[in-house]
């Protein structure tokens, strides 16, 4: 699956910028860290800053396809954050199935948690990818080309489950003695 390019076109250029993403990222960043007052000294320089800097610069930080692209990144990490902590949380475990079925188990447990490193592999990708636009908002990056993992295909762990949990009421049956016969 290809994930396509983003590319913000700033609604005003800072010529001193010059389109250098560690000189935006480092504006960016000022913009964080100093209050926005006429007359605030640069913790870089040293000099104050003006008025018209702080305006100039909330301006180009703030323009309404910036504020979308980094909601949209935002939340894409989020999203990606909570599908890993799922994935994640996911356990099985092979002792939970009588001796009968414990090599099956041990073979669809292994299915199961290689597809779980799969999904894994492909949300750190995501997110590095998220991150890697977060911090290079206005620059166009290589197009994401990453196969989309299937979801898990449980129908062979619930067969398991199920022969597992009536072999198990089979057993209780027959430690009380079997099904009992009417009285004649």
């Amino acid at each position: 699956m290809k994930f396509s390019r983003v590319k913000l076109r700033r609604k005003n250029r800072i010529k001193r910028l010059q389109n250098n993403q560690q000189r935006i990222n480092f504006a960016e960043e000022g913009m964080r860290i100093h209050k926005h007052q006429s007359g605030e000294i640069c913790a870089f320089c040293g000099n104050a800053i003006s008025e018209e800097t702080f305006q100039e610069l909330e301006s180009y930080f703030s323009a309404d396809e910036v504020a979308v692209l980094k909601n949209r990144i935002v939340e894409g990490k989020k999203k990606v954050s909570q599908l890993s902590s799922l994935i994640i949380s996911m356990k099985w475990t092979q002792a939970a199935f009588y001796p009968e079925y414990q090599e099956t188990a041990g073979n669809i447990l292994d299915d199961l948690v290689a597809h779980k490193k799969i999904i894994l592999s492909f949300c750190d990708a995501l997110e590095d990818a998220l991150e890697s636009k977060e911090k290079n908002l206005f620059s166009e990056l290589d197009e994401l080309d990453i196969e989309v993992p299937e979801d898990f295909d449980f129908s062979s762990y619930n067969s398991l489950v199920k022969n597992n949990k009536e072999y198990g009421a089979s057993l209780a049956t027959k430690k009380r003695g079997g099904t009992r016969k009417a009285p004649i």
